[in-house]
This record gives C-alpha cells, structure tokens and sequence, in this order.
C-alpha cells in the first residue's frame, strides 16, 4: 500500500513509496493537464456568438449572445515523466537489493529478493483513488458562467479524466477568449484554475494524530474571521484559497491537533506533513459541519467523520462541498453535530487528500497561433445552432469483455407544440471515439446517455443510470467487467506483540446471475501484510463481497469475526481488535503549559489473576504532546487502570496529583490550568504589502484593567496573559492602528470584545470605483403590473456610504442601469427590493434582497397563495 509521506520528487512528479514491496512505487502527478485525443491535439473547445436585434427577433429561441466551453482534463504523469521516474529510481532499488541480499535470512526471503540474481524490475503503480471533484475557478465566476456550475467528477480509473462543458453570459465569453488569447505576461493576469481533489488510500507512518475541534470556538473564529476582512459570506473559491494560519487556530483554542511519535521518532519534515494533513481534515469538516449554502434554510449537516466496518476512516464526500455558490455561516450552534474529535492509530490507512492544480493558460498550448485553433466565433447560420454533435468515448479493459453498448437519447418539443424523439445505440469494441448527431429541436441541446456491458460470451449486464448532459464529448469509464478484485491489505494490527497472523475469509454469489457461492481464504501475518483476491464471474457484479475476519494471537487466543460484512469499494483494511488493547491516549489540556518545564505521568494497570502488573511513566513538555499508553489485555473485561502526575514549572513549583483510579476511559485529560485570561490575536486577515505594520492596543475593560499594544510585521499570531481572578469577566476593548506604505497612519474605531479571540480587520486602501448594476424586467408581465418600482441601496460603512436610488419599470422603459460612485472599488455588495403596483393600484413590496452581482432580474409577479 502507498506509505506517506512521498519520498522523492522527480521533476513535476512526486513518488511514493509502497509500505512492504521495496521495488513497488505510486508517481503522482503535480498537476492537471488537458486531455489529448487520438492526434495528440488538446480537447479543447470555445465558442463565442453576438447575436443582432434584427437576429433574435427572426429567431426568439436563441440566446442574445455569450459563449459555450467545453475541454476535458487528465491527472496523470506523462509518458516521458514515467520514463524519467523509472531512470532515477534505479539506483535505490539496486541499493535497497543489495542490502537485502547480503541481509539476515528474513531479509533475504522477501518477495523480490529470493531466488533473484539481479534486481527485480520497477513496478510504477496508480494510487488506489477513492473519491474525486474537479472545479473550474474563476475570480468573477459567478458573473462569467450562466447555465452549468464548473464542477466535474474525475474517472478515478487511469488518467483521471474529467468533462467540462458551460454557458458563459457575453461577458463570460469576451473575458475567457481575451485571457486564452492574451499573449506573454498578459496571459496570467486573470488565471482560470482548474483544481481537482482526490482522495486515495495510504498508510500514515507509526504516529498517532489526535484532532479536535471545539464548536463554540471555532463558530466564533469564523465569525471573527469575516468580519476582520469584512465580508458577510465566502465562495467555494474564497474558502479553498483563503490563508488561515494554523497557529492561529491552535491559540484560539478552536481546533488541538496533537502527534505521538510512540517510542520512535519521526524527522521534522514527517511530523509537518501529518499536521498538515490534520488541519486539512479540519478544513473539509468544517466546510460541512459551519456553512449553508446561501439561499437555504437550516440544511442537514454532512455526515462526520466515522469508521466502516472495517475500521477505516470514512470522511464526509467531496460531493458535500458547498461549490460556486456563497457561504454562509450557520446561525446556530449545535454541540453534538458540530463537535469533531477524532483519533488516528499508529500506521492507520486513511483517505489521504491531495489538491493539484493548474491554470487554464498552462494547460494551452503556449504557441499563440495554435491556440487560436480552439477559438471559435459563430455566426447564425453556423451547424453549432442547429444540430447536437457528440463524441463518444469508453475507457475500459476491452480484454475482458466483449462490447460495451451507449444508449443515445434526444428528447423535445418543436414551435408547434409537437413531441420529437431521436436516439441511437452505438457498440465499442475498442477506445476510440464515436460520434453522434442528431437536429436541435425547439432550442433544446440537452441529451441523455447510459451504457451497459455485454460480456465474452454473449452474457449483458445491466444498463447504468441515464445521465443528461448537452456536452460535446462523453468520456464514459467502466471499471473491471466481469471480474472481481479485493485487495486485503493489514492497517493497525501489532504483529510484533498482539496477532500472530490474522485469517480473511471471502464470500461472492449472485443467484440470479448464475454466479455461484466461492469462499476464499487469505493469510495475513508480519511477513506477508497485503495480499490479492481475484475472481472472473463473467457477469456485471451486483453486491458487495462478504467478508469475516479471524485472529490468532500472540498468547494462543483466538478472536472470532463473528458475522459476515460487506466489503465497501475494491479494499479492506484489517484493523487489530479494539476489545484486545487497552489504548489510554493522555491528552494535555489548560491554559498553563506555557509555564511548565515537565509533567510525570505514571500510570498502572494489575490483573492479579492472570499474573499481569504494569507501570509506565509519560513525560509531557508542551500543549500539543500527546502520548499513547497500550495494555495487551488477557481478560478483554478488566479495563481499568490507575494514573497519577507531577507538573514541574519554571518558577520552580511543583504541583501533584495523587493516584486516581479510573474505569478504562480511552483519553486522559492531563489538565494543567492557569489563572488569569489568555488573548489570542490572529492577523490572518492582515496584507503586509500595502501596510507592513499593524499594532493593536488592548486594554482590560475592567476597573483599573491592565493594557498592553502589540506589534504585527508579520501573520503569525501573538497572545497577552492577563492575570485575573477565576472566574472574572472576559472583557476587553481593543484598537487597530494600521500603518501603510507612503500614507498616514489609519486608525479603526475602538471595539469591544468579550471572547479571547480577536481577529484584526484587514488594511482596506480607499480606491475610487464604479458599481454599475443592470435593472431588468423583460420577465415582467405589465399587463398584470403596469409599473414596477426597483429601490436600490449600496453602502459602504467605513467610508461612511449610504445611497438610495429608485427606478420605475414599464413597457416601454423594461431595462435600466443605476450607476455610483464609490469611494472603495472592492465595495461591491448592494441591496434591491422589487415593488408591483397592480392594474387597480395596489401596491405589493416585496423584501430586501442583498448581492454582489451588478445584476438585478425582476421576476414576473406572482400572488401569494
């Protein structure tokens, strides 16, 4: 199985190394590239069209203009990058040979040295993908893209492929074929990113991660994070790019993360990257379990993080990911939903995340001329308008089956009112592409698509779902027809001290597809810690593979699986059993490690009849140490255990706590506390390239309250201790001056504060603007509502901005566009409300509705029921 961290990088591809196989490796890109077809050209397509007056009344079905994209992506090393890999890894796997050969007799009997003569060849494997989304970002996305959200789903089989197609709104269309067909250094002013994240199995090195995340804190935090920059909501962009210093994090007590080496030691390099991967499961837990989607009520959360069956860690989908549209903050707080806690075990296998990305003028062809090629502008008697063209294509392992059949199905209804229907059903024997066309009807351009499998000898699977789509190309992925493949791989299981050797029984029948029952049998021990499970069955698989483990321990014990459970997805991780280990995590805790030198923690566990005493002995230095104390049980039943610790400070004191018992509780709170108040201030927000110094003033707000300035050159976090009585208020006032680069110092109104964190507002430099907002109303129904009233309201609170504006809709006059002068540019965000006066006068107001987009659509009116 792949092991992290990666162990070399070789040009634009990073390796990973396989955690039992020494010749057995996982390239992985570093970023997305375009899809090339079969003559090696980028698939790539933009269309621009500008549609007359004169145009649009001919044709009213069509659009007044805008634009149409549509590329796909690939996320794999290229060819010459394999070679590359492959070349500078020879050496290592010599070496690593060599060592082996003249090595001890275990040594010497591993796969890939016994019987060999010289070394075994390179294996370049694909990491086992689990789950994947791709996005188009895009800086004005919301403005740019109309009819399609710029999200995809990868193949997850070899490349990696992903489709993207969408409308652009005119300005879509002018702003993407002026950014792709800029030239030198204009062409990566406005970058359009194409970011994919995937997630694929891995072995973490032998450390455990503790990772928790307090609800109220973390709430707050966000809160204090927007408004330190000043924003009432965030885009799934904003929220993927945005800066936040884990220090931070960690000092307002929003989210502990803590790593136990165990008895060894990890280099520094090793221990950086688990952090980073904790506080990037953070950042997706919190994207599920803190934000709605702006638009939507008190929606569900998505699933936490859990546990299958077979112990490994499940982690909320991608597809959860609030994407394109704003977020917001949820209201409420619910500590049961919203907590997170989670605890990783040595050598665990995780779904580790990785996020590649890659701009789309990089992903061109750099040569102006050839990109030009993939450009193109319509007129109105161009095929594009009337007649749908697909290309087809299918990515499997035709050598394992027959055919695969593509269902093709166009439905619609023409000017008359009439239905119309067309379809067709190709076979593909092989990965080239098929094409498919069909006459548009009525304006419709969507499609609907499925495909099944039809297998050597004759023997058709089922048809897949039907997807719509109006792309110009399928890319269709199908994944092992006929054929069953299990990989058993062992995940925390302690050969050394607990299990002997684990047996893995296998379990598939289909009654209904004449695929009888076959059980296997598969042998895991120290020696041989992964192992394959294959078989052919000549007919789609239907359900999952059962599955039911035994262990045989070191003591002559043996543990029982018990029922038979499904396997989820092509993998099971074996897991030692948890009713056999005695796991104590000690979990440092307080606002007092700062002054400590040490903690002594002794801990004891005695089963007198089974002959069993233990004493250990823990020493903890900092907050984020973390210590894990493992019992091998012989009666499963007796699980408690004594504790007791010493906390040596600086000043000399020493402070202890005499022996507690405790019935098995798996975490031990080591809890130093100090007194007094803590505050954490967090410059995340700040921008030190316009205003390189930034100081806050903050003062007790209590009689005769201390007060302290601290100074900021950079974004890391700082803290002021207030030494305070238990139980004293939080309360605090708190000024920010910032200094810019060539201008007067600029100082905030003062604030006040009654929580330990505060986020300093960022440095906002006053830039003139414009907003110019486009009133429409051609939705509108006047015969109903013979005049419709738009208010319109912009301001800008720390320019002291507040403009109010009204027009008036009618027949005639459907269109208007409100035009102000502002003082910050970056100032965007408006509100709008629409009032109907009916035919008989009444006047019906609607509610305040705020936005960023300079465009308001008024809709037709519609009594309420």
């Amino acid at each position: 199985m792949l092991m992290i961290p990666a162990i070399e990088r070789i040009g634009n591809v990073t390796v990973f190394a396989d955690d039992t196989e020494f010749y057995r490796f996982y390239p992985v890109a570093d970023a997305p590239r375009l899809r090339l077809d079969e003559t090696g050209d980028p698939v790539f397509l933009l269309l621009s069209y500008a549609l007359s007056d004169e145009e649009r009344a001919a044709h009213p079905d069509l659009p007044s203009g805008g634009g149409y994209l549509s590329f796909d992506t690939t996320f794999e090393p290229t060819q010459e990058e394999i070679a590359a890999v492959r070349a500078a890894l020879s050496p290592r796997v010599a070496a690593e040979w060599n060592r082996l050969k003249a090595g001890t007799a275990q040594e010497q009997a591993r796969t890939g040295v016994a019987g060999t003569t010289e070394p075994p060849t390179i294996q370049l494997v694909t990491p086992t993908w689990t789950e994947g989304m791709v996005t188009m970002d895009a800086p004005q996305s919301a403005q740019l893209i109309e009819a399609r959200v710029a999200e995809s789903e990868p193949s997850l089989l070899a490349g990696n492929i992903a489709s993207f197609s969408m409308d652009l709104s005119p300005a879509g269309a002018s702003f993407m074929e002026q950014t792709l067909l800029a030239d030198g250094d204009a062409a990566d002013e406005t970058p359009i990113q194409i970011a994919y994240d995937l997630r694929f199995w891995a072995r973490l090195p032998p450390a455990r991660i503790h990772l928790e995340v307090n609800a109220e804190r973390m709430h707050k935090y966000i809160e204090e994070q927007f408004r330190g920059r000043n924003v009432d909501a965030c885009t799934g962009y904003d929220y993927s790019n945005a800066d936040v210093d884990t220090e931070s994090l960690t000092l307002s007590g929003a989210v502990t993360v803590q790593i136990d080496t165990g008895s060894g030691s990890l280099p520094e390099e090793v221990i950086a990257e688990l952090r980073a991967y904790a506080f990037d499961l953070v950042k997706q837990l919190v994207q599920h379990s803190f934000f709605n989607a702006e638009g939507e009520g008190a929606a569900q959360p998505a699933p936490a993080p859990r546990r299958s069956s077979d112990g490994r860690l499940v982690m909320p989908p991608l597809k959860y990911r609030i994407l394109g549209r704003r977020k917001l903050v949820r209201k409420d707080i619910n500590q049961q939903t919203m907590s997170i806690r989670l605890d990783l075990e040595q050598s665990s296998v995780v779904p580790w995340t990785i996020h590649p990305r890659g701009t789309m003028q990089t992903l061109l062809p750099g040569n102006l001329a050839a990109r030009k090629r993939h450009v193109r502008k319509l007129r109105l008697n161009d095929p594009f308008f009337a007649t749908i063209e697909t290309a087809i294509q299918v990515f499997a392992d035709f050598s394992r089956l027959d055919h695969v059949e593509v269902e093709l199905a166009y439905e619609s209804t023409d000017e008359n009112g009439r239905p119309h229907a067309a379809g067709t059903v190709l076979s593909f024997a092989d990965a080239s592409p098929q094409t498919w066309k069909t006459a548009v009807v009525g304006g419709m351009r969507d499609y609907r698509w499925r495909q099944r499998v039809v297998l050597p000898g004759g023997r058709i699977g089922p048809f897949s779902e039907w997807t719509t789509t109006h792309a110009p190309r399928v890319p269709i992925s199908i994944e092992s027809p006929g054929l069953i493949e299990i990989d058993v791989v062992s995940g925390s299981v302690d050969y050394e001290k607990l299990v002997r050797g684990v047996q893995v029984s296998l379990a598939y029948e289909d009654a209904a597809s004449g695929v009888p029952r076959e059980e296997a049998v598969i042998i895991l021990s120290d020696v041989k810690q992964a192992a394959n499970y294959s078989r052919r069955i000549d007919a789609a698989q239907t359900g999952p593979v059962m599955a039911k483990v035994r262990f045989d321990l070191q003591s002559g014990d043996v543990i029982e699986g018990g029922e038979w459970m499904p396997i989820q997805g092509r993998q099971l991780v074996v897991n030692q059993p948890s009713e056999a280990v005695l796991d104590v995590s000690l979990l440092p805790s307080g606002n007092g490690w700062p002054d400590l030198v040490a903690v002594m923690v002794d801990l004891a566990y005695e089963d007198p009849s089974n002959a069993v005493s233990i004493h250990d002995t823990f020493t903890l230095k900092t907050l984020d140490a973390f210590a894990t104390w493992s019992v091998y049980l012989r009666n499963r039943a007796r699980r408690n255990y004594r504790y007791r610790w010493t906390a040596s400070f600086a000043n000399g004191d020493l402070v202890k706590q005499d022996w507690q018992d405790n019935p098995g509780d798996p975490v031990l709170p080591i809890r130093i506390q100090r007194s007094g108040i803590t505050v954490a201030v967090v410059a995340d927000a700040l921008d030190f390239t316009d205003c390189p110094l930034t100081e806050v003033t903050i003062v007790h707000d209590v009689p005769g309250g201390a007060s302290e300035t601290l100074v900021f050159r950079d974004s890391k976090a700082q803290s002021w201790h207030v030494e305070a009585a238990d139980g004293a208020a939080v309360a605090f006032r708190y000024r920010v001056t910032h200094f810019p680069t060539g201008r007067d110092p600029v100082e905030l109104p003062e604030r006040k504060e009654t929580d330990p964190v505060i986020v300093l507002p960022a440095y906002r430099a006053v830039s003139a603007g414009e907003l110019r907002v486009q009133v429409m109303a051609q939705l509108v129904d006047f015969a109903t509502t013979p005049i419709v009233a738009v208010d319109l309201n912009y301001q800008d609170p720390a320019n002291g901005v507040d403009l109010n504006h009204s027009i008036t809709m009618t027949v005639d006059q459907p269109m208007a566009n409100w035009v102000v002068a502002t003082r910050d540019a970056r100032v965007t965000g408006f509100r709008s409300r629409t009032s109907y006066f009916l035919a008989d006068g009444t006047q019906k107001a609607g509610e305040w509705v705020p936005s960023t987009t300079p465009r308001v659509v008024v809709p037709a009116y519609r009594p309420s029921a």
